[in-house]
């Protein structure tokens, strides 16, 4: 494996590693406080935890996506020009 690949691949797993941690401590913090239950008087539509992870994940899924690319193609190019002579 050559050291530009070798590079890459470091950066952008730390890119997603610092993505994910950082979604992950807002999924701790967004529906630890959110009861999965939630009585509500009258005709009010007041979101639960469910709904909170229905709308939670397919954003998530995104952003991990595009960091994944980010990582690979944008961060691709600085060892290139690191290890340029």
């Amino acid at each position: 494996m050559s050291v530009r690949l070798r590079l890459t691949l470091s950066y952008a797993g730390f890119i997603m590693l610092a993505g994910a941690l950082l979604l992950a401590v807002v999924w701790f913090f967004l529906l630890r406080y959110v009861p999965d239950v939630i009585y509500a008087p009258g005709p009010m539509s007041v979101p639960n935890q469910s709904d909170l992870i229905r709308a939670f994940v397919p954003k998530v899924a995104a952003m991990l996506a595009f960091l994944l690319m980010f990582g690979l193609v944008g961060v691709g190019f600085s060892p290139a020009r690191c290890s340029r002579p």
